[in-house]
């Protein structure tokens, strides 16, 4: 399995913002306290995603599939996020408990 950790709004907030942002979009509850993520290099990815606008943010989380490649080649750092938010759209959104598991 791979590695993960946590993120939270204190330790990396335009990160969660991003996460919060794609989970809003995918249909998933937005609003958690954290997010698990994959490991990396948090702090350039966090850097680098902070150099964005909101507006420039929020299509390079859910715009055009285009416009976020050509965001993503602007930096080495902004590649990087663009690689983690696409894993964590695939394999780390929050998902609700199902009806069952929370008898």
């Amino acid at each position: 399995m791979p590695q993960t950790t946590t993120i939270t709004a204190t330790s990396h907030p335009t990160l969660f913002e991003a996460c919060e942002t794609i989970s809003h979009d995918a249909g998933a509850q937005a609003g958690w306290p954290s997010h698990t993520v994959p490991a990396g290099d948090l702090d350039a990815i966090e850097a680098a995603l902070a150099t964005l606008t909101a507006d420039e943010l929020d299509e390079f989380c859910v715009g055009d599939a285009d416009e976020m490649e050509i965001t993503a080649a602007r930096s080495p750092g902004l590649s990087e996020a663009h690689q983690l938010l696409g894993e964590f759209f695939e394999n780390y959104l929050p998902r609700p408990p199902l009806p069952e598991d929370t008898q």
